[in-house]
């Protein structure tokens, strides 16, 4: 992942050991705010919210939260595009593993 522009809502997993939070890519001109989740033992991060095509999501989520151990994040987003067929225009609960 690049350097992020902007960073937060950063919760850590209940061991410390995993970082779920919300970025702008600095290239991203539509500033749209995405979940990830670093691990901080190994420096790896994931984007913990792709979309039904497993790309980068098409709007903002907000409020991750991670799991005790880092492999379940839950956040909220309006995004029509991260389940299949989605045609309700209202902002819904996401919960992903994005190991």
């Amino acid at each position: 992942m690049a350097l992020a522009a902007f960073t937060a809502s950063a919760r850590l997993s209940a061991d410390n050991r995993y970082l779920a939070f919300v970025s702008a890519d600095p290239g991203d001109t539509d500033h749209t705010h995405r979940a990830y989740v670093r691990d901080l033992r190994t420096g790896r991060t994931v984007l913990a919210g792709p979309d039904a095509r497993g790309g980068p999501d098409g709007q903002s989520v907000s409020a991750p939260v991670v799991d005790r151990n880092g492999r379940t994040v839950a956040f909220a987003s309006s995004s029509p595009d991260l389940v299949p067929v989605d045609t309700c225009d209202t902002a819904h609960v996401c919960v992903r593993h994005p190991r």
